[in-house]
């Protein structure tokens, strides 16, 4: 129920005069529809978020680990490794908001990508080597969405 502005008077909801003293009551304003969500650098961009893209990283790491141990020992750390990198120094500071740091953990997760990628097929284990390039474009995908 609003009040009158000029005598303090209470009136019915609605009213556009004072019914004390019939002076003018503020109209409330309609309730404007909520706006677009405006987008942020991480959401941002024609591949997909940054966010999207180092899960898609970290899944293929997850696939590789199984197809690295194949290639022995080193090839299963070298994924576990890899994983574990991008999942706890990309994925979590992008989630908590901390653009910094997930950029910097994107950078190591798509320098490690190379790397193992050489390793894997030193190693034998070509189909690891380029699902490892693959995350390892991912990884620079989703940093450029960071910029």
């Amino acid at each position: 129920m609003p009040y009158c502005p000029s005598c303090g008077a209470k009136n019915k909801d609605g009213a556009r005069f004072c019914e004390a003293c019939g002076a003018p009551l503020a109209v409330a304003a309609a309730p404007s529809p909520p706006a677009a969500p405006a987008q942020t650098p991480a959401a941002a961009g024609s591949f997909g978020s940054a966010k999207n893209l180092i899960t898609v990283a970290a899944c293929i790491y997850a696939f590789t680990v199984p197809l690295a141990a194949f290639a022995g020992p080193i090839g299963f750390l070298t994924a576990l490794i890899a994983i574990t990198v991008v999942l706890l120094l990309a994925y979590e500071p992008l989630r908590k908001g901390n653009v910094a740091s997930a950029k910097t953990g994107v950078l190591i997760g798509a320098g490690l990508a190379v790397l193992y990628t050489l390793i894997d097929f030193v190693m034998g284990s070509p189909i690891a080597a380029v699902l490892n390039l693959i995350a390892g474009g991912a990884l620079v995908a989703a940093y450029m969405q960071l910029k």
